[in-house]
């Protein structure tokens, strides 16, 4: 949940002309939450390292949106 929370803080922070990273900020917000549906019907091994993946995977997105914004190259 809380990653999801996350990625739906990301792309509502970001501006309209945004849109590869409003694009890549929708896909975690929706497959985060497919994870939350998942939980309970899926092997608790791999859905831990999927999800351990897709963590890996928003953190980077995070620092891409953060290194952007030092460098004037994004608008939030």
């Amino acid at each position: 949940r809380v990653l999801e929370d996350h990625a739906q803080f990301l792309l509502d922070a970001l501006a309209p002309k945004e849109t590869e990273d409003i694009q890549r900020a929708k896909y975690f917000v929706g497959k985060f939450n497919k994870y939350l549906s998942l939980i309970n019907t899926v092997s608790l091994i791999e859905f831990t390292k999927d999800a351990k993946q897709s963590a890996e995977e928003i953190r980077k997105f995070k620092l891409s949106i953060i290194q952007k914004q030092l460098e004037g190259k994004i608008v939030i």
